[in-house]
């Protein structure tokens, strides 16, 4: 006796591949919608935060997001220094922080001529001498390379223009500058590229 075996009916097999399509693409959204609702506390600058500085309770705060914990701060370190400026408002990235205290000098230049705008915390600039019109010498030199901008004040009295830069710097330059402000040479700071200007 021979048995014929039935091909499944076409009305059948049509309904079955949409609802599995249904159920998985419910499946996906479902996870979606978890993994976005799930939120994590993370850290954020409360202030501009320069290059050096440690963080804490003054200058951050928690916040909750739904970002990857893993790429921020989720609380404040110890002993956590900024290796690169955060701004006000900006979740702390993990590799801007360092547990290893960078040594360099805090310094501060008052009265310079203004500064063009570009010049902002975080970037990092050679600081020339000058001999002024009075003074003997050969002319412009660098008494400190590579020092960091933390904080740019721009004042305006009796329609002058002046800026206050403070600036940390490698301590083997520290000589040279107190010597060229103590001799009373121009100052100005000049703007070097960095890995992060690069193209």
């Amino acid at each position: 006796m021979e048995i014929k075996l039935q091909k499944p009916s076409k009305k059948l097999i049509l309904p079955g591949i949409s609802l599995a399509v249904t159920i998985v693409a419910i499946l996906v959204i479902a996870v979606n919608l978890q993994t976005q609702n799930k939120l994590h506390r993370v850290l954020m600058a409360t202030k501009d935060i320069p290059v050096g500085e440690t963080l804490n309770e003054t200058n951050t705060s928690i916040q909750t997001t739904n970002l990857n914990p893993q790429s921020y701060v989720t609380q404040v370190p110890k002993d956590g220094k900024t290796t690169q400026a955060v701004l006000k408002g900006q979740l702390i990235p993990r590799q801007s922080i360092s547990q290893i205290q960078e040594l360099r000098t805090p310094i501060r230049f008052n009265g310079l001529q203004t500064i063009s705008e570009q010049l902002s915390i975080g970037d990092h600039v050679d600081v020339w001498a000058t001999p002024n019109d009075h003074q003997n010498g050969t002319g412009a030199e660098v008494v400190a390379f590579d020092a960091i901008v933390t904080k740019v004040i721009n004042t305006n009295n009796m329609a002058i223009n002046q800026t206050s830069v403070e600036l940390r710097i490698n301590p083997d330059y520290l000589v040279g500058v107190l010597e060229a402000r103590a001799n009373g040479l121009s100052i100005e700071l000049v703007l070097t590229e960095t890995l992060a200007d690069q193209p």
